[in-house]
């Protein structure tokens, strides 16, 4: 019995060496989103009645929706609230749903859940906006 066990680990170890990963139609997000002014951060949580808002701009929190169209300054909030229409809802006993914040000409705009999400960015036309598109999509 544990010469067979030895021998089928054996073949599982050997045929493992032989698979090669190759990357030759990779799409990568590579593109930082362009950053709502932090100054005008504040006023953002006053008027969308948010806990905080995502200020780190070298993270990756923002890279998912780094590649959406159409460009526009772009940030996260974080509500506080439990809601299970949201983008991406998370926590328990102080529970929290984040949103997208856009800046389009002098106007701010709040997307709270999936549907505002397709309305703004839909159609999607690339793999990069596909893979900044899912994450926020499928509230992962």
């Amino acid at each position: 019995m544990k010469n067979s066990i030895l021998i089928i680990f054996s073949l599982l170890a050997f045929s493992c060496t032989q698979i090669t990963i190759t990357h030759d139609n990779e799409t990568r997000l590579i593109e930082k989103a362009i950053q709502i002014d932090s100054a005008k951060f504040n006023f953002l949580k006053d008027t969308f009645n948010l806990a905080e808002i995502d200020n780190n701009n070298n993270n990756n929190n923002n890279l998912f929706i780094s590649s959406l169209k159409p460009k526009h300054p772009i940030t996260l909030g974080i509500k506080e609230i439990v809601n299970d229409n949201c983008l991406v809802y998370f926590g328990c006993l102080f529970s929290e749903s984040v949103c997208v914040i856009i800046k389009e000409c002098s106007k701010y705009h709040i997307l709270n859940n999936q549907e505002d999400l397709k309305t703004y960015f839909a159609p999607i036309n690339s793999a990069e906006e596909a893979l900044s598109y899912a994450p926020a999509s499928a509230s992962l």
